[in-house]
């Protein structure tokens, strides 16, 4: 598997170079799958008119992809992303989206009590401080840049509300947070002061907007 971060003595120009071909490879075999394969796999599978047969290949499917992009050195994630794109431009998107929706919310609270489990409440405690600059800089600062964005397109109202809307730290920030701690790319003080700060910004994001609705 390819790592940039450990510690072979392989150059950084060989490792990217091969990173380049891997990207190739995956991007490559994703798009022919994609545009020749799926379509008629996914076919085939209704016309089996089984709901389990149906999540069952789907799942079977992105567990595939998952495990091809590990093989060329990526990440499980990367492959899951990439054949949800793919899914994405199927025909039965609608259906996939649909049976799939279970699942979506068991993992989706899954990964929000694990982050919560690793909340240290004493780290808060003595850091409030560097949190709440944090969290202050942070979604002013992607307020006021998607604001300048959309302010001559859209007008002030909805610039403002969407930058708003986009100023909390995302859940893919909290992955990152998660990848770069356990990589030792930051210290876990760091990690855990960043943690807190983008799940307080996801906190208070729905109040800020309902504050805003009711304002103007």
């Amino acid at each position: 598997m390819i790592n940039i971060f450990s510690n072979q003595e392989s150059s950084l120009s060989t490792l990217l170079l091969q990173t380049f071909y891997s990207v190739v490879i995956i991007l490559g075999l994703m798009f022919l799958i994609g545009k020749y394969v799926l379509n008629r796999f996914l076919s085939l599978v209704v016309w089996a008119d089984t709901e389990e047969i149906f999540i069952a290949a789907v799942l079977l499917f992105v567990v595939g992809a998952s495990f091809l992009a590990h093989m060329l050195g990526f990440s499980y994630s990367l492959g899951a992303f990439l054949a949800g794109m793919m899914m994405s431009e199927s025909q039965y998107k609608h259906q996939i989206e649909a049976d799939l929706v279970p699942f979506r919310d068991l993992l989706l609270g899954l990964f929000f009590i694990t982050v919560g489990m690793q909340i240290d409440l004493s780290l808060i405690i003595e850091n409030y401080a560097m949190i709440l600059l944090s969290l202050a800089l942070m979604m002013a600062f992607k307020t006021l840049v998607v604001f300048a964005i959309l302010f001559f397109s859209v007008g002030g109202r909805v610039a403002l509300k969407t930058g708003l809307a986009l100023c909390q730290g995302g859940e893919f920030s909290l992955a990152i947070l998660a990848l770069a701690s356990s990589s030792s790319l930051i210290s876990p003080t760091v990690a855990q002061i960043l943690i807190v700060t983008v799940v307080i910004s996801m906190v208070m994001t729905p109040f800020l907007l309902k504050k805003f609705e009711k304002n103007c």
